[in-house]
Formats: structure tokens, C-alpha cells, sequence
């Protein structure tokens, strides 16, 4: 199953994230995760204003709506 997570960072963890997946995030990012309980240790583990679970059958045009 397709889980996708949408997450506001601070510019710290960003800049933790960039340097872990050598990718320029920015300060929101949208994963895309096969396993849903790997997306509720993300979720669970980044401190942040804003953090969407998409539901299973969210397509990312949906997620990207609700920023």
C-alpha cells in the first residue's frame, strides 16, 4: 500500500534531510512510502506545524490541494 505524507519541516531539519537524501527539500516535502507503519514512525518523529496522513487512496494531486 501507497501511503503519501505531506510535512512542514524547519529549516534545520531540512537542512538534515538535504544532506540525509543529498536532495533540496525546502521547508515541505511530500513522501511517498510503501509501508504505513513507516510513515507513523515519520509521522511521529518530525516535530513540525503541519503534518498530513493522506488516506491510502489519496492521489498526490489531493495532498498537494490541502497545503
Amino acid at each position: 500500500m501507497l501511503v503519501l505524507v505531506a510535512v512542514e519541516v524547519s529549516e534545520e531539519a531540512a537542512r538534515r534531510l538535504e544532506v540525509a537524501a543529498r536532495g533540496n527539500f525546502g521547508e515541505s516535502m511530500i513522501l511517498a512510502l510503501n509501508e504505513s507503519a513507516v510513515a507513523a514512525k515519520i509521522a511521529s518523529a518530525i516535530p513540525g506545524p503541519k503534518l498530513v496522513m493522506a488516506a491510502p487512496d489519496a492521489r498526490i494531486q489531493d495532498l498537494c490541494s490541502s497545503q
